[in-house]
């Protein structure tokens, strides 16, 4: 099943304006992970807490994960460099 993890990032450019800026990452998963489940994945230095998932009921073959908001956000190159994408980009495509 296809699954899109939802991150948090240091935004690539800091205007002063954003704290934070929201990056995913698609993976196929035999499982869907559940609130407190720990993921393993390129980019963020720590493993990745679970913190609520939810089914896509306009894409059927998706369902969405969303992380704990980190402790230290990694930055949006070394999340980039690992396969992540900005939501800009996922919703331009």
């Amino acid at each position: 099943m296809k699954i899109r993890i939802w991150h948090l990032a240091r935004p690539a450019i800091d205007d002063g304006c954003f704290e934070a800026e929201e990056v995913c990452l698609d993976v196929d998963l035999p499982f869907v992970p559940q609130a407190g489940a720990v993921l393993k994945v390129d980019g963020p230095a720590d493993p990745l807490t679970v913190d609520h998932a939810y089914w896509d009921a306009a894409r059927p073959d998706l369902v969405h994960v969303f992380t704990k908001d980190p402790a230290c956000l990694p930055t949006m190159q070394r999340m980039r460099a690992s396969g992540w994408l900005s939501a800009e980009e996922v919703a331009a495509s």
